[in-house]
């Protein structure tokens, strides 16, 4: 009685868990269990017979005992905090090796696209989502920055009514600074707010046709930057002035380039949910995290560069250009920035087709390294197979045979780069990323 119930509980939990990502390349085959299931009934009884021979044992010796859904479970070997009942699925799934097994034995009929050429895929994923124009090098385009002020915080504000009142009244330094605030065509009651604070002469309000978040950053830091460091915020988060106050001391005490906070992730209503702490004290760019808020950044990191309008994930210039001439990065142990976790985001949608910009960012990007002569090193080749994580992540959505495509090109794309160059990686995911990139074995 006690196998069957078992049995049914993880069956359940399981189907819960479908699409629980947490290998990226080694586990796409989750998130198309339920189609093989429907077609292949068989798939689900060798599935069932895996858990009742493999499974019930390995729990019941390790004699874990849940207490309650999302509760701390006791183990033998320790104890694993906070372990939800689907990560708990997938952590058995990936200590036995059953994840890559079933993979393995259903990649081949997933999709069949060996022996095609990194352009004949590249034009596959070109029919689907055109290619953006943008770019990220902007050299002539704006005045060399000032030190007006000790920092220019750059808003881009679309249709955030609910959320930027509180977002700007969350910010009261200190120090001397100036706020840009930029309307990308808000349709909704967005720009009425920011008119009360018109006449504020810590705020400047700039109105521009909608063109994404990109453009409106480069608006912002149009003609210049003002300050001798700049702060992005997003509309719909908010801040902790006096610990970013204190983020700006250690930058201007240490003259550092980059110094970055710890963040906390909060829901749409405003709950805390999880923080998210990084490296702390004197830290170097493979530790820094990919995004342009929860840092201050030195104005002259943004001299030739900005970001690549058109693009989804234009944040991305952050790790492979604003980062290339930053020396001195220090972890802050505080965090200022509150994350709002907005669902229904354009860029968070899986089954968006441009969320194939994910790689095209990539491309351009490493064009404009070559435009700007920045030479390649073991940060860059680092966050350039982390990418590759994320390429799956944003695509496996619209299905198996584009992430196929986009690693065609992916490895490719890294084989010609590097091929003059080896930088070790000591990080064991990492490593078995580059090993399949290097040997093109999706």
């Amino acid at each position: 009685m006690a196998i069957l119930i078992n049995l049914a509980a993880f069956s359940y939990l399981f189907l819960g868990s479908l699409h629980m990502n947490q290998n990226r390349f080694s586990q796409p085959f989750f998130g198309h269990f339920l189609a093989k299931a429907k077609a292949r009934p068989m798939w689900v009884l060798v599935f069932l017979h895996c858990f009742v021979v493999c499974f019930l044992p390995l729990i019941r010796g390790l004699r874990i005992i849940p207490s309650r859904p999302g509760s701390s479970v006791m183990c033998k070997r320790g104890l694993i905090k906070n372990m939800s009942p689907k990560t708990l699925v997938n952590f058995f799934l990936k200590k036995i090796g059953l994840n890559k097994l079933l993979f393995r034995l259903a990649r081949s009929e997933i999709v069949n696209t060996d022996g095609d050429s990194a352009n004949a895929a590249l034009k596959r994923l070109e029919a689907l989502s055109p290619f953006p124009s943008g770019s990220a090098v902007c050299i002539g385009k704006r005045e060399a920055p000032s030190n007006d002020v000790d920092v220019h915080i750059i808003i881009p504000c679309y249709n955030a009514e609910k959320y930027i009142l509180g977002c700007l009244q969350s910010i009261n330094l200190k120090h001397s600074y100036i706020v840009t605030v930029v309307d990308d065509g808000s349709s909704d009651g967005s720009s009425k707010i920011l008119e009360r604070f018109s006449n504020d002469p810590h705020y400047e309000i700039k109105h521009k046709a909608n063109g994404g978040s990109a453009s409106a950053r480069n608006y912002g830091m149009f003609p210049t930057i003002r300050g001798r460091y700049v702060v992005f915020i997003d509309s719909d988060d908010y801040i902790d002035s006096e610990i970013l106050d204190k983020m700006i001391d250690v930058a201007i005490e240490r003259d550092c380039d980059v110094v970055q906070g710890d963040a906390v992730y909060i829901t749409q209503s405003g709950r805390k949910k999880r923080r998210r702490n990084f490296k702390h004290g004197s830290i170097t760019p493979i530790d820094l995290d990919g995004v342009p808020w929860g840092k201050v950044i030195k104005n002259d990191l943004f001299l030739n560069n900005e970001f690549p309008s058109g693009f989804y994930f234009e944040d991305t210039n952050m790790s492979f250009i604003v980062y290339q001439n930053a020396l001195k990065i220090y972890g802050f142990n505080g965090a200022f920035y509150y994350y709002r976790l907005v669902s229904g985001s354009a860029s968070h949608k899986t089954k968006n087709f441009k969320n194939i910009d994910t790689l095209y960012v990539v491309l351009r990007l490493f064009d404009d390294r070559a435009s700007l002569g920045y030479e390649s090193n073991k940060y860059i080749y680092h966050k350039l197979i982390n990418q590759s994580g994320f390429l799956y992540q944003r695509l496996i959505g619209l299905g198996i045979g584009i992430v196929k495509n986009a690693f065609i090109v992916y490895s490719e794309f890294i084989q010609n780069t590097y091929k003059q160059f080896h930088f070790d990686i000591n990080d064991k995911r990492l490593k078995e990323l580059e090993q399949s990139l290097l040997k093109s074995d999706f």
